[in-house]
This record gives C-alpha cells, sequence and structure tokens, in this order.
C-alpha cells in the first residue's frame, strides 16, 4: 500500500513533491562527490547531521528537538538501543 494512501490529496501532493526534492537534492550530492550512504537511524549524531541538510526549516528545527529529547536514551557513543529503531524510522522517514 502506498504511504500516500492515508493522506488527503492536497497533503498526499504536498508529500510527493518534498519527496521529489530530497532525491533531487540525493542526485545532487551524488554528482558532488558526498556521502549519500544509508542512514544509521540509531547515531544520532550521524541522524542529526544528516537532517540538517533537509530543506525544511521547520522540519529541521522539529527534528532537532526530537533528537534533544531522545539524548538521556543514548549510550556513551550518543547511539540509542535497537528496540527505539522502528521510531526512529517512522519519524525520520521523509529523509529516506
Amino acid at each position: 500500500m502506498s504511504a500516500f494512501a492515508d493522506m488527503g490529496e492536497g497533503q498526499a501532493l504536498v508529500a510527493l513533491r518534498g519527496r521529489v526534492r530530497w532525491q533531487a537534492g540525493l542526485a545532487e550530492r551524488q554528482r558532488a562527490g558526498l556521502s549519500v550512504d544509508p542512514i544509521d537511524y540509531l547515531d544520532t549524531v550521524a541522524l542529526a547531521g544528516r537532517a540538517g541538510e533537509f530543506p525544511n526549516a521547520w522540519r529541521r528545527r522539529e527534528w532537532s528537538r526530537f533528537l534533544a529529547e531522545m539524548q538521556p536514551c543514548c549510550d556513551d557513543r550518543d547511539r540509542l538501543p535497537a528496540t527505539f529503531e522502528p521510531l526512529m524510522r517512522a519519524v525520520f522517514a521523509e529523509l529516506t
């Protein structure tokens, strides 16, 4: 089932446009020789870096605040426990 199935038409179009912008950015990163490695959703430092590159400023602030709230759950290497992966994938789905 499509990720857009439960959205209204307007929301789906906004989400689709965001996805296209992100894919264009990814292609630009590839052409520039920058990292396009898969996201490690448990590494909060790496995740913050990738989230900080996202074009939507509101979403960047939201993710930054979310990661700050998750910090007490991290180990000494700023990694979350594996049980957090489904949550992190859901919250940061727009990065994939």
